[in-house]
């Protein structure tokens, strides 16, 4: 028997075939779907599923209707009904309704990192958001409203307000430290009303541009920067609320240590951000863990899991994706 299993997100969209027992059969690596911009769009995101599942299948010299069942993981799915409603009619052109289960790609990447077991999911990176089930089934996510009014504890949150501190330092509202050299050398400035005008109001432009001066935030923190630091502990603080929030909201038990794995480039900032979020969750008997396997080794898992009828899915298909996981998708 084949599964599909697909994480479609904001920069790519990757597919992968297995067998029951958790073997990979095919992959393929497409664009980017975001969708949620006008009708022309969903017709974009079904030519994209036909040659994703026209690509796996090819390869694996079966037909679509071959495949036992699919998980699909699409970026802001369950946010809107009428784009639900276009999303599923183009997508069933290719896959039969009956055989397919679409999620949002928050829930893949749980599926992935947790091996689609209890725990919550943490997700920062040019933006954030958080899911969670527990061992009941139950589910509740917190976060994920965009940029404009939320993403906090995000990359791009962390961008804004490292240039929101630099500022400060500039006219001496905050002392100035390690934030102020390394974005003056990063950008040449010699004057910051020129910056201002110019290369910052080109990068305002890009949420992407914004998100990568998360690295110069964490250059400034190595080199001693309090102000980065500080800036960390704040992220941490609202990546945390989102976690207590579903631990609030779901029942985990009273004597379980709850997982939180988390995934996205902010965490590329290593003990700046995960020693103040691991000491807030500690008060809530959670527990940061390293992702098990990414988020299209989780869609593929969870297919399998959900033809199956069990609510966990064998140990030893869990051990099998999560293997051959580090040789797909990673270059």
């Amino acid at each position: 028997m084949y599964y599909l299993g697909c994480d479609s997100g904001g920069s790519k969209t990757a597919f992968l075939l297995v067998n029951e027992s958790g073997s990979v059969i095919s992959t393929s690596l497409l664009r980017a779907s975001d969708y949620q911009l006008s009708d022309s769009d969903f017709v974009t995101l079904g030519i994209m599923f036909s040659d994703g599942v026209t690509q796996v299948c090819k390869d694996a010299m079966i037909h679509p209707e071959d495949i036992a069942f699919s998980f699909l993981g699409i970026t802001g799915f369950n946010e809107s009904p009428e784009q639900d409603e276009a999303c599923l009619h183009e997508i069933t052109k290719v896959l039969p309704f009956e055989r397919i289960c679409c999620v949002n790609d928050i829930v893949v990447g749980w599926a992935g990192s947790l091996a689609y077991q209890s725990g919550i999911n943490l997700i920062s990176g040019t933006g954030s958001n958080s899911y969670g089930q527990d061992s009941h089934g139950n589910s509740e996510r917190a976060g994920g409203w965009g940029y404009f009014c939320g993403d906090e504890g995000s990359s791009y949150w962390l961008g804004r307000r490292l240039l929101s501190v630099y500022t400060k330092e500039v006219d001496g509202r905050l002392p100035r430290d390690a934030i102020y050299d390394v974005v003056r050398e990063a950008f040449q400035i010699t004057s910051d009303f020129d910056f201002r005008y110019g290369k910052c109001m080109e990068i305002s432009q890009s949420r992407s541009e914004v998100a990568n001066l998360q690295r110069l935030l964490l250059k400034a923190a190595q080199l001693g920067s309090l102000n980065a630091i500080e800036l960390y502990r704040q992220a941490a603080d609202e990546l945390a609320q989102m976690v207590k929030t579903i631990i609030r909201k779901l029942d985990f038990g009273q004597d379980n240590e709850i997982k939180v794995s988390y995934s996205g480039g902010t965490f590329q900032a290593g003990k700046f951000l995960l020693d103040p979020l691991n000491e807030q969750l500690s008060i809530y008997h959670a527990k940061l863990v390293s992702p098990q396997m990414s988020p299209v080794f989780g869609a593929a898992l969870a297919a399998i899991t959900v033809d199956s009828g069990v609510r966990i899915p064998r140990a030893e298909i869990i051990e099998h994706l999560t293997n051959q996981d580090k040789h797909y998708f990673h270059s």
